[in-house]
């Protein structure tokens, strides 16, 4: 399994979240196939996050219109990702006040939570659809917290101090660095290093794994089994190589893939 297969050409490619889903930045790549997969290749890498997402726009200073509209139809094509115009859904929303928009991953509907009005069959509805819901975080700096219901996407490094919990998964597009701590009910991917403390199936699901290009934590915890880093600590100059630690017989394993 290879999810960390050119990691040059990924780094090209940034994911930023807007009010009614993601921008995709191309950075320093001209060719449109090559534009296509490395694309490919970073939503690959977490298939699940971007399960029925919604892209306002792709944006690339090499590419023409024609272009564009060739990468926008491929992806389509390859994942089940909608487009939309960046207005779209604004117009509606404007004169609500007090709203928190929040796209659900799991039916594609946009949920609109009235933190003003709200009845109590309302709040039971919002709390389930916010469980299948994504949160993007941009920055995530020194001392910052971040706790929300579903999933949670940081865009960014996770600085020393900061904190995010989640009651979905969780998905670092950095690294977590020493000092920081990653909590949550599901995974937890960094596609980055990992060298803070990072706690998988923190409601007691011991089937849930943490995956990262590279293992070096604080503490490691999946659901009540904890591991902490050993005192020599190893250091891969393969590339490749991403690592995964899940349970087996009540002990954290690290498994190594290419």
């Amino acid at each position: 399994m290879n999810i960390l297969n050119d990691d040059s050409r990924v780094d090209k490619i940034e994911f930023k979240g807007c009010i009614n889903g993601i921008t995709i930045v191309v950075s320093d790549l001209v060719d449109t196939n090559e534009i296509i997969e490395s694309i490919s290749d970073k939503i690959q890498k977490s298939k699940s996050f971007f399960k029925g997402a919604k892209v306002c726009s792709i944006e690339s200073e090499h590419s023409s219109e024609s272009d564009l509209n060739c990468i926008k139809e491929s992806l389509k094509s390859r994942f089940n990702i909608e487009f939309v115009k960046p207005s779209e859904h604004i117009e509606a929303d404007k004169h609500i006040k007090n709203e928190k928009l929040i796209v659900s991953d799991k039916d594609d509907k946009i949920i609109k939570e009235n933190s003003e009005n709200k009845t109590e069959n309302e709040d039971v509805q919002n709390n389930n659809s916010l469980c299948d819901s994504i949160k993007f975080v941009n920055v995530l700096r020194s001392g910052a917290s971040e706790e929300y219901k579903g999933n949670v996407i940081v865009m960014s490094d996770m600085k020393s101090g900061s904190k995010v919990v989640s009651e979905g998964d969780i998905l670092v597009m950095g690294n977590i660095y020493p000092g920081a701590k990653a909590v949550a009910n599901g995974n937890v991917v960094v596609m980055g290093k990992l060298s803070g403390f990072v706690h998988a199936g923190a409601s007691g699901n011991r089937g849930c794994y943490i995956a990262a290009k590279s293992l070096k934590p604080t503490i490691l915890q999946i659901a009540d089994v904890i591991a902490e880093a050993p005192e020599e600590i190893y250091d891969s100059d393969e590339e490749s190589v991403s690592e995964i630690a899940f349970i087996s017989e009540d002990r954290i394993i690290i498994d190594m893939q290419s």
